[in-house]
């Protein structure tokens, strides 16, 4: 009897090594804990999402005219200060930043009863309580002439001077020195610059560029299409002179389409504003394709035909700064933040702004 039960559970062992040794995969896989099998698919799972989601954003990106993710980044809080733009009829408003539809006409308020202005450009004093600005004025029965005033935040007059007396034509841009106490326009070709003493009574005095009689803030803000003197590029300097903003040529794809004018873009970037650090890469705030329009499709933003111009404006506090776009014949005013992060927001509808004081 001994014999036997011993050879019956010699039989069973093997019988049961057989059976191990038998196992198929299935069985293999089922023998795995559960939390082992749980954790490794959640693994797999992840990387085909992550894969799939950077494939899709790698095939994206080149097509859009800047990075895909900066479209979804947060819009910037608004700076303090107050807003001096103009609408499409040319009219000059003032508003505070942080609610720019509560603006109000500011104008030379004795002369608006008898005349029509356009305004082309303004820019506010450094001392904070005034504002020069170049129009266009139409009096009844009178030709239509080119003035430069001086006003107060109220729109009391300080100094009216007609342009005409220049006699040759005048750019539409407006310059102020450090103190404010003069104001400067530059011809045509920008070859000569002629100067307002605010403070005095005489008229536009012509001089050079490089014989102000008053430290001048020549890049204060920027005129995106031309520079103050001939062979620079445009820039704005940032109030503390440490950053500078421009444009450049854009370096991205158009999505389906073929022609190089589908292709063309614009890059809004800053920079360091000093010789030491000029060799660092500028951060890029926004693109745009100045030809091409798309509608988006889903998650994509849309992205459509936009032309960087008009002027480009830094906050008082350098945080922040606004630029315009034209598309068709609508233009508008954006607010974007300097350090790269945000996103831009929507100041001015069917506005330019122009300068931004504190």
């Amino acid at each position: 009897m001994a014999a036997r039960a011993a050879l019956a559970a010699k039989r069973t062992g093997a019988v049961a090594r057989g059976t191990s040794g038998d196992m198929g995969p299935l069985d293999r896989l089922l023998a795995i804990p559960m939390w082992v099998r749980l954790a490794v698919g959640a693994l797999v799972l992840l990387a085909l999402l992550g894969g799939g989601g950077y494939w899709l954003y790698t095939a994206l990106d080149p097509l859009y005219p800047q990075e895909l993710w900066k479209y979804f980044r947060p819009a910037p809080p608004l700076a303090g200060g107050s807003l001096l733009y103009r609408d499409l009829d040319g009219q000059l408003f003032i508003a505070p930043a942080s609610d720019p539809k509560a603006g109000r006409r500011l104008l030379d308020a004795e002369a608006a009863a008898g005349s029509h202005e356009i305004v082309r450009d303004a820019a506010a004093l450094p001392d904070k309580r005034h504002v020069a600005y170049y129009a266009s004025e139409k009096r009844e029965g009178q030709a239509e002439q080119d003035v430069l005033k001086v006003v107060t935040l109220d729109g009391a007059l300080v100094r009216r001077v007609p342009v005409l007396s220049t006699g040759e034509a005048i750019r539409p841009s407006i310059f102020t020195s450090t103190s404010g106490r003069y104001v400067a326009l530059t011809n045509r070709e920008r070859s000569l610059v002629y100067y307002l003493d605010v403070a005095g009574e005489g008229g536009l005095v012509a001089g050079t560029l490089d014989a102000a009689p008053e430290r001048m803030l020549w890049n204060r803000n920027a005129d995106l299409s031309t520079a103050h003197s001939p062979g620079q590029q445009p820039y704005a300097a940032s109030p503390d002179g440490k950053l500078r903003a421009q444009l450049r040529a854009g370096r991205r794809r158009a999505p389906e389409c073929e022609e190089a004018r589908c292709e063309a873009g614009q890059e809004l970037i800053v920079g360091s504003g000093t010789v030491a650090s000029s060799g660092q890469q500028p951060a890029v705030l926004y693109g745009a394709f100045t030809s091409f329009s798309a509608d988006g499709w889903g998650p994509i933003p849309a992205q459509p035909a936009q032309r960087l111009y008009g002027r480009l404006v830094w906050a008082p506090d350098g945080s922040q700064l606004i630029f315009s776009t034209l598309d068709g014949d609508t233009s508008n005013s954006y607010a974007i933040g300097t350090d790269g992060r945000t996103a831009p927001r929507l100041l001015l509808e069917s506005a330019e702004a122009l300068d931004w004081l504190p």
